[in-house]
């Protein structure tokens, strides 16, 4: 359903050549576009997760691209992209947040392993697409962190529940949502924190 611009696609070769074994996956609005109609939403940026730590996010490894002088996660391509990478080494997501050493600033990693695990779209890049689901842990982990600064997140999540998953999804319909008895808008939000639920056992 997404299109990707070609200076994002071009962004994405780049990072997949700089970092050839790393778990790559397209998170946020720009992630969401391949699974529901986002048009009614403009995403400027492309919002990434990379399975390398911090210091392994470096500019000796982007040496087209400028990285913003005081948010460390994002950056600008020579093509005028703005991208926001997020690493996820495996012990900050054990620890639920990553630290970002020259700020100090602690970022909550909820939904992040998800993502990875959950990308379920691949492209040619053999980078993927985080899930639905886990998209929506991941906005609802970002406006509890920052209410007053990610409202877009609430819209977001108003949005993915009014259309996830689309009508013709068997999911809707399975004898464990007959069962019961749920409207429409309760069953979407039941289907959309099943995966989660199942994981918790």
């Amino acid at each position: 359903m997404s299109q990707l611009t070609a200076a994002q696609l071009d962004a994405l070769r780049t990072l997949r050549a700089a970092y050839p074994d790393a778990e790559i996956a397209i998170i946020g609005a720009s992630a969401l576009a391949f699974h529901i109609d986002m048009t009614w939403r403009t995403s400027v940026d492309l919002d990434l997760v990379i399975a390398v730590s911090v210091a392994d996010l470096a500019p000796p490894k982007l040496p087209s691209w400028r990285r913003h002088p005081k948010l460390e996660h994002s950056w600008k391509t020579d093509e005028g992209v703005l991208v926001d990478l997020v690493p996820a080494p495996s012990d900050a997501l054990d620890a639920g947040e990553l630290v970002w050493p020259a700020s100090g600033h602690r970022m909550n990693l909820t939904g992040v392993r998800q993502a990875l695990q959950s990308s379920n779209v691949q492209l040619d890049l053999s980078i993927g697409v985080a899930s639905v689901p886990a998209i929506a842990l991941m906005k609802m982990s970002a406006f509890v962190d920052r209410p007053y600064e990610r409202q877009k997140d609430l819209k977001d999540l108003a949005h993915i529940l009014n259309e996830y998953p689309s009508l013709d999804d068997d999911e809707l319909f399975s004898d464990e949502v007959r069962a019961m008895g749920l409207e429409l808008g309760t069953t979407r939000a039941f289907v959309l924190w099943t995966p989660f639920a199942r994981d918790r056992g």
